[in-house]
């Protein structure tokens, strides 16, 4: 069975714009601190196998156990960062 990815880009008042991951509608990044020490930070990999996007190796604080791996489909995945990435209002720089 596959996991369900949204990703939205967001206005943020501390920078440009916020990228938010969902899986089957939780937040990955979640605003808390993560592996990295820092607010919104995710380790992992991601590939293609077959007809999957596989998402893995995610980085846990302290001696938290890893995460099971995320399993997407691949038409589902190219869809949706295809219609993340069709609006580009975050890519132009602000005015001065």
């Amino acid at each position: 069975m596959s996991d369900r990815l949204a990703i939205e880009v967001l206005p943020s008042p501390r920078r440009t714009a916020e990228v938010r991951i969902r899986v089957d509608g939780e937040d990955l990044v979640g605003g808390t601190a993560g592996p990295g020490g820092c607010c919104g930070h995710l380790a992992g990999s991601v590939r293609r196998h077959g007809g999957l996007v596989v998402r893995s190796d995610r980085g846990t604080p302290g001696d938290e156990p890893r995460p099971p791996d995320l399993h997407f489909d691949v038409h589902q995945c190219d869809a949706e960062l295809a219609r993340v990435t069709a609006d580009r209002w975050w890519d132009v720089p602000p005015a001065p």
